[in-house]
């Protein structure tokens, strides 16, 4: 794991009501630009971890409050829910048992099916995937 060193952090924003991921934008001194950054206390990465908290403790100021956007909540489930199909896409290949291929066929088909719930782009119920 490569660590980067931080040389300014900017336009904080809580990316949900949870206060859980915070949208930034971060200057490292190992790149020339501006780079956009998703901090979360989870990162793999201990110069996320560190952006994160020093967010949270308000080293760069305020964050600015989570407001709920329609589209942006739309376009986030469905970026995950495309995730979660893409790292399936080895269980439809043509050497993989039937069997195997029928219970994640039907597993990636409810993936597909969550923005119709009722409570999309709100929130969804995430399907189980097949043991």
């Amino acid at each position: 794991m490569q660590t980067f060193t931080v040389f300014s952090v900017t336009d904080p924003v809580y990316t949900n009501a949870e206060n859980t991921g915070i949208d930034t934008k971060v200057k490292f001194n190992e790149f020339d630009e501006v780079l956009p950054f998703h901090a979360t206390a989870w990162d793999t990465e201990a110069h996320g971890q560190q952006i994160y908290n020093d967010l949270k403790a308000g080293r760069y100021g305020p964050i600015t409050p989570y407001t709920f956007d329609e589209n942006k909540s739309a376009m986030n489930i469905r970026a995950e829910r495309n995730m979660k199909i893409s790292a399936t896409d080895w269980t439809q290949g043509a050497d993989v048992p039937d069997q195997t291929k029928q219970k994640w066929a039907s597993y990636r088909q409810a993936l597909r099916d969550v923005t119709s719930q009722s409570t999309f782009p709100i929130s969804v119920t995430w399907p189980t995937p097949p043991n």
